[in-house]
């Protein structure tokens, strides 16, 4: 990041809406308007009404140098010149059609910018779980851009998920090869097709046996990165986590930072410790404020929409000298709020003229104050507080069990 970027700090979504409405009026679209509450843009384009979304652009462009993020908004943009849209039938999507890895998280903020639009039922993209916070999902792919296929799209084309998906991965399968497989570091490989589809590549099994390695292992932590090592290798493994650690500030597209062990033809979580813990620990507590983050921002501009009176609350990092970096919330008394599943909870209300809090770990809210917390279906999840717990049994619960 360069001095500039350091002295001004990250850009905003507000810088983002403005340099995109900027290029969008350089290409000659007009009936430009922004929602922010929605993280996208509405435009006319030759006669035509488009909506882009802007959530999927936001983390990289955020990333990205100052000097650099032109480019990136041109690449990502340049799609909306492509006449190519979502086809009107199966027979034309057929040899489109693309298997994604996804994270949960980044799915949910998705589905949720979408959520109070015009849009008609079965707008939502169509998606089924894979393993750990991981989904599959399946695109169009278009020269210049990916275009999610909705639930909807799949009735219209009277074509089943399962048949849809098992023509993407037939697709997939059909890529070139270009660089294949790159060993790395001793018995560590990473991807390097250079298609955009490294991490979809975890739908193919017969691919990662290809290697002739031992219990496989792997990460999918970008969407152009696909890293795989064995589960006998702790060196490999140690590497692995060590590369994803060292690249999260230059990568835009995070997927998923789970260590994932091949079991035949299914994926499961592998659980490492020590410093690989360590890492990976820090690169989930990241990772779950950027999507909360990314959450706020849309639910706060619906409800400012709507007129809604409910705080969204952050998930805020902390690291004290010498400890791992971690997560809080805070709950407030009086105040309705959705409260994200921060590793902590700072308790707080006023009493006169003076503020008293106190921060405990999730599981002892949960456990003490879960009847006080109404779980709600956003992903990621968050809880709606209205009532604030006891004053008193907070007390001694914070003399026995607070962290602070």
């Amino acid at each position: 990041m360069s001095f500039l970027d350091r002295l001004l700090g990250r850009p905003t979504l507000d810088n983002l809406i403005r340099d995109t409405t900027r290029w969008l009026e350089g290409q000659g679209c007009t009936d430009i308007q922004a929602s922010p509450e929605r993280m996208e843009i509405k435009l006319t384009r030759r006669g035509g009404t488009h909506i882009l979304s802007l959530s999927n652009l936001r983390r990289e462009y955020e990333n990205t140098p100052r000097a650099q993020r032109q480019a990136l908004l041109e690449k990502f943009l340049s799609s909306l010149l492509v006449d190519d849209g979502m086809p009107g039938s199966y027979a034309e999507a057929r040899p489109k059609i693309m298997p994604v890895v996804r994270s949960t998280g980044g799915m949910g903020i998705a589905r949720l910018s979408t959520a109070g639009t015009d849009a008609p039922p079965g707008s939502e993209a169509a998606q089924r779980p894979l393993v750990a916070d991981l989904v599959v999902a399946l695109v169009i792919d278009l020269p210049n851009s990916m275009m999610y296929v909705q639930e909807r799209s799949l009735t219209e084309w009277g074509v089943s998920w399962e048949q849809a998906l098992q023509d993407a991965m037939d697709n997939l399968r059909c890529l070139p090869e270009h660089g294949g497989w790159s060993e790395i570091a001793p018995g560590v490989w990473s991807g390097a097709w250079g298609d955009a589809y490294e991490s979809s590549r975890l739908l193919l099994p017969d691919l990662i046996y290809r290697l002739g390695i031992h219990d496989p292992v792997a990460m999918a932590p970008f969407r152009n990165a696909l890293l795989v090592t064995s589960a006998a290798n702790a060196a490999g493994i140690e590497h692995i986590v060590r590369i994803a650690h060292d690249a999260l500030d230059g990568q835009g597209r995070w997927v998923s930072f789970e260590l994932l062990r091949l079991q035949g033809t299914t994926w499961a979580r592998l659980e490492p410790s020590g410093e690989v813990a360590a890492r990976q620990a820090h690169m989930f507590v990241r990772s779950q404020a950027e999507d909360y983050e990314g959450q706020r921002q849309v639910l706060e501009g619906q409800h400012e929409a709507q007129n809604i009176d409910l705080f969204v609350a952050s998930c805020t990092l902390m690291q004290k000298q010498g400890g791992p970096l971690t997560s809080y919330s805070v709950w407030s008394e009086g105040v309705d709020t959705l409260l994200p599943q921060a590793e902590s909870i700072v308790m707080l209300y006023r009493d006169g003229e003076e503020t008293w809090h106190t921060r405990l770990a999730w599981a002892t809210v949960q456990q003490h104050f879960g009847q006080l917390m109404e779980r709600t279906d956003l992903v990621p999840v968050r809880y709606r507080v209205r009532q604030f717990p006891d004053r008193v049994a907070l007390q001694a619960l914070a003399a026995s069990a607070g962290l602070d």
